[in-house]
């Protein structure tokens, strides 16, 4: 199972969400996620949905468009990708 460590504990991915932004079509959100190994780092994500209809609280499978990209601390951009879902009708 993916939720759960060498051991068989149940391991949580983050510790905490927090809406950074209150605008009516787009918001940024704080995780204070967590590695494989345990160690606390920052991740930030921006979603259409509500604060309480984002995919960390609902487990949805629903797809919502993402562009994702690195940037090391000197400020470089380490690649890009993008993640767009496709209507085929």
């Amino acid at each position: 199972m993916e939720n759960m460590d060498a051991k068989g504990n149940d391991r949580k991915h983050y510790r905490g969400i927090e809406k950074q932004t209150d605008n009516p079509f787009l918001n940024l959100y704080h995780i204070d996620a967590l590695g494989r190994d345990g160690t606390p780092f920052h991740y930030y994500f921006a979603s259409r949905n509500g604060e309480n209809n984002i995919k960390h609280k609902t487990h949805s499978m629903r797809p919502e468009g993402m562009a994702v990209y690195a940037v090391t601390e000197d400020g470089e951009k380490n690649g890009a990708g993008a993640s767009v879902p496709v209507s085929r009708e």
